[in-house]
């Protein structure tokens, strides 16, 4: 259910040897497989998007709520953290990296810019708060920004495989 057969060729040969004149016979089948995407759509690439949208949350709090704001950050990048330590086994293990990790690495670091505008946001609050709500603003569209072009990305490869 996971594979898409795409094509599937075989090919038959003899073949005799120039030394002793004997002959051996050859058989290949070719098949080029395509792993469907679904599941890794509806069981980890939809999960992980809510659990980095729920932590863009941090956006709306008040910042001179700094705990609230970092823990919200902290849980949201631990459960990502744990959420990708639950998926491992069901991803296949290989020497590069995939778009589903690209996804992975670029969620992570919008949530850990989350972390760093919340810490900027608590020491500067107080000097300016008007500068403090649009540097918030500005943050929570770019990362919804970078979301939204990762899962493009994401759609965008997969269509072109």
């Amino acid at each position: 259910a996971e594979w898409q057969i795409c094509t599937l060729s075989e090919k038959s040969k003899v073949t005799e040897l120039e030394f002793d004149g004997s002959k051996y016979s050859t058989f290949t089948i070719k098949i080029l497989l395509a792993r469907r995407p679904g599941y890794y759509i509806s069981k980890i690439i939809v999960p992980f998007t809510l659990i980095v949208a729920m932590s863009l949350s941090v956006y709306a709090m008040d910042p001179s709520e700094i705990g609230d704001r970092i823990g919200t950050s902290i849980e949201a990048a631990l459960t990502a953290t744990a959420f990708q330590v639950a998926i491992n086994d069901s991803l296949p293990r290989v020497g590069y990296m995939t778009v589903l990790d690209k996804f992975i690495m670029c969620t992570f670091s919008i949530m850990c810019l989350s972390c760093a505008v919340t810490v900027y946001a608590y020491r500067e609050h107080n000097a300016n708060p008007e500068w403090i709500a649009n540097i918030d603003m500005y943050c929570f569209r770019f990362s919804l920004t970078m979301i939204l072009l990762s899962l493009t990305y994401i759609f965008y490869e997969n269509s072109s495989n």
